[in-house]
């Protein structure tokens, strides 16, 4: 499945031809993030959650300026007038006098996004191309692993298919160039991926392989609390699809998930030790991060434009409409998600599948645990709309969860799929 060392296994990748042409695909994604960084000509984005982004900025800005003792660490996201007019210094900025002073400590996040902002606009200023090339060039690198992963565990013709299906959704690109935290996060999650399947193909090395898987999640955990369940449960549905081929057992899923949500809640602790040391007691950073959970599950039961009534916020229907309608957009996966889980699943009852004009044939061969990984994709996609149903209902950008299950649809059908030249005998 793997050679003994992870990088000799992605430069092998790069002497097949079919590898190196989705290479050739994701360099023309490289392309055209810098063209969308051009057209943007410094302002924030229209695609990667330009809100959030501006923000950002502020935040990191703060940072080059002030450094990082005060306010205990935490991003003043009101800073300056950079990008006046966007997120908190939008139209409403009132939003911006948190404090006498005017300055606004933002506490209900982990500062990861601000944090690697910083070192960039230090050296050169709030200069957005710049700033923008370490998240483009983190995303892209990412996905060259990540798809040497894909050639690594299906054979080269699959391999290639399933990389230009992999490859389709809008979501694996469009965020790459965004300096807010989802398109980190969304290949941090691909990179989570890509190491446990290679570690628990490698045994013999675990020390390093839960440190790893450790940082790993901290690393999630620093840049945003809406990949709690990603980042800690990805290793439900990536368990049940290497379970008999990798002989698996119940007790390395249980390590793994234990050492991948420790350090994702070992960021969120040291988080809230800011907001203690900010505020300067327990009790007040309790009730202050306590609320903006309670809001973010059910919006403290108050209605508005965008929230009509408390049945909105029903949380299967939450889940639902991400599965049937807002993950397919345009955006997003660009296709009708749940019918793509149906299809998948279908095909565990159909077994082969028959095209009488090319004479070809093909069989499928899914078994229990290959459904077990779907089905635990959707679980563990769905769980932050179930739970934290106000954020995920009010943002779109939940839907990126849910490459979890376009991916696994994927794997699962390359995986059990075989063609087989079907020659009418005359």
């Amino acid at each position: 499945m793997y050679q003994e060392s992870f990088f000799p296994t992605i430069k092998e990748q790069f002497k097949i031809k079919k590898f190196k042409m989705i290479l050739g695909v994701l360099f023309l994604f490289l392309l055209k993030e810098f063209a969308v960084v051009i057209y943007l000509n410094g302002d924030v984005s229209f695609v990667a959650d330009g809100y959030s982004e501006a923000n950002t900025v502020r935040g990191a800005y703060y940072y080059a300026q002030e450094g990082f003792r005060k306010a205990a660490g935490l991003p003043d996201l009101c800073y300056s007038k950079l990008h006046d007019g966007s997120g908190f210094r939008g139209k409403n900025k009132g939003e911006c006098k948190r404090n006498p002073d005017g300055s606004y400590i933002y506490t209900h996040y982990p500062p990861g996004s601000e944090y690697l902002a910083t070192p960039l606009m230090k050296v050169f200023g709030p200069k957005m191309f710049l700033l923008r090339t370490q998240p483009i060039l983190f995303n892209f690198s990412v996905a060259i692993i990540f798809f040497s992963f894909i050639f690594t565990i299906l054979p080269v013709g699959h391999a290639f298919i399933a990389s230009l299906v992999l490859l389709f959704p809008p979501m694996f690109h469009n965020y790459w160039h965004g300096l807010h935290h989802q398109g980190y996060a969304f290949s941090l999650l691909l990179l989570q991926i890509v190491t446990l399947s290679y570690f628990w193909s490698h045994k013999s090395k675990k020390i390093f392989f839960y440190l790893l898987l450790a940082f790993l999640g901290f690393f999630q955990g620093w840049m945003t609390f809406d990949y709690a369940f990603l980042a800690t449960f990805f290793t439900l549905p990536v368990f049940f699809y290497f379970r008999t081929k990798l002989q698996l057992k119940w007790s390395d899923w249980f390590i793994t998930t234990f050492f991948s949500g420790l350090g994702f809640s070992a960021a969120h602790l040291i988080h809230f030790y800011q907001v203690v040391l900010y505020y300067g007691t327990f009790d007040e950073a309790f009730n202050d991060l306590f609320h903006s959970a309670k809001y973010r599950f059910d919006n403290l039961g108050k209605t508005n434009h965008k929230i009509t009534s408390a049945r909105d916020l029903n949380p299967f229907s939450v889940a639902k409409d991400f599965l049937w309608r807002v993950a397919g957009r345009g955006k997003y996966t660009a296709v009708n998600l749940i019918n793509y889980v149906w299809i998948v699943l279908g095909l565990y009852f159909v077994k082969k599948i028959e095209f009488r004009v090319k004479n070809y044939k093909f069989e499928f061969s899914i078994s229990k645990n290959d459904c077990y990984s779907l089905l635990s994709a959707v679980l563990v996609a769905s769980l932050w709309s179930l739970v934290m149903r106000q954020h995920a209902y009010i943002h779109g950008f939940i839907a990126r969860h849910y490459y979890l299950v376009y991916l696994f649809c994927t794997l699962v059908l390359f995986k059990s799929s075989k063609r087989v030249d079907h020659r009418v005998q005359e």
